[in-house]
């Protein structure tokens, strides 16, 4: 199934510089602020059924003043991190531990390290191993389909696994 068939617009597709996850995220959220945003927001792929209203609390913890916001994930790492523009991203994902249980407690000593005011919100999980498919089925199966908040790509991704006998 190609990716592009569950992500039409407004997603957008363009091609990951070369690096670490920090060199990615910093190109990222400067593309976003060159683009005129006034906040970004970076959701990691790995937690395909964050509620869309989490998000939006991130965005609003930016609006009413907070330079950064988080939402941890349980492994210690985050699923989504927002920033203000004019962030000095470098410096936010510079010498992170990458794919550790430090990479939370890191990133929030290096905004601290910075001055940046962080409101983290309420942790959520994540999907690294296929045994964690069984928790994020039962995620999307307790949800309304009806709900603008409902996770459908994620349940379009999930029923073709399904069909092709995947846990």
């Amino acid at each position: 199934m190609a990716l592009a068939a569950l992500f039409t617009p407004p997603w957008r597709s363009r091609r990951q510089p070369e690096g670490d996850l920090g060199a990615r995220l910093t190109a990222a959220f400067r593309e976003e602020f060159a683009r005129g945003a006034p906040a970004a927001v970076a959701v990691g792929s790995d937690h395909p059924a964050l509620a869309r209203r989490r998000l939006e609390e991130v965005f609003e913890k930016l609006d009413s003043g907070m330079e950064s916001a988080l939402i941890p994930a349980e492994d210690g790492g985050y699923c989504a991190i927002g920033l203000r523009a004019g962030a000095p991203v470098e410096e936010v994902f510079r010498e992170i531990p990458w794919s550790s249980r430090e990479v939370l407690a890191a990133t929030l000593e290096r905004l601290a390290d910075i001055g940046s005011r962080c409101e983290l919100l309420p942790g959520s999980y994540d999907v690294d191993r296929p045994e964690d498919l069984a928790r994020l089925r039962a995620d999307v199966a307790a949800r309304d389909p009806s709900e603008p908040d409902y996770p459908s790509a994620t349940a379009v991704a999930l029923a073709a696994l399904g069909r092709r006998g995947a846990p």
